[in-house]
């Protein structure tokens, strides 16, 4: 017997439970860049580019970002802020504040704040896979 779950309506706070995955996994990711960090910033050069994994929000995402330790402060100067591969935006979750030719920095915020800008969400949607 087939089951059907389109009719099946999704809990009051079905969003706020999704961004919330969302926010886990790109913490869960930079905390991991930043212990990454700390292993490779004594013993590499300045220019040297250091593999790290994409901060979006897809748990299943382990694409390497190569940064160097400049870029990689820059794209976490403020704590919302995220490096990931370029396209690799959750429009509902995050805007993009810098593109950069082998990694963007995603912005997070709350989707209640996203409402007011539906231009900015249109331009995200187009540019997202």
């Amino acid at each position: 017997m087939e089951q059907r779950f389109e009719s099946v309506p999704l809990p009051p706070d079905w969003e706020r439970r999704q961004a919330e995955r969302v926010r886990k996994n790109e913490a869960a990711f930079k905390a991991h860049n930043e212990r990454r960090k700390a292993l490779e910033q004594p013993i590499v050069g300045p220019d040297e580019p250091i593999p790290f994994v994409c901060e979006c929000g897809d748990a299943g995402c382990w694409d390497a970002v190569d940064l160097t330790i400049e870029q990689f402060d820059q794209a976490h100067a403020t704590a919302m802020r995220y490096a990931v591969k370029p396209l690799h935006v959750m429009p509902d979750y995050e805007r993009v504040v810098a593109q950069h030719e082998s990694f963007w920095i995603v912005e997070k915020f709350s989707p209640d704040q996203f409402s007011s800008d539906t231009t900015s969400m249109a331009t995200l949607r187009s540019a997202s896979p």
